[in-house]
């Protein structure tokens, strides 16, 4: 799992594929789980990297 601070995302050694989910997770509302990608809130983008990741944050999103 990669977290990602919202003032950070700019930065140049995040790698493209990252640079993706965030750009996809901006695009959605906060805290809305986007499958195998992830969820972010007001501060900070949390991407899904394996099948823990995963199952983890849609278990999160039902709280």
């Amino acid at each position: 799992m990669k977290i990602y601070q919202l003032k950070n995302v700019e930065d140049p050694c995040i790698p493209d594929k990252d640079l993706e989910k965030i750009a996809i997770l901006k695009l959605c509302e906060p805290g809305k789980y986007i499958k195998g990608v992830g969820i972010r809130d007001d501060r900070f983008f949390i991407l899904a990297e394996d099948e823990n990741d995963k199952l983890y944050l849609e278990e999160s999103k039902d709280e």
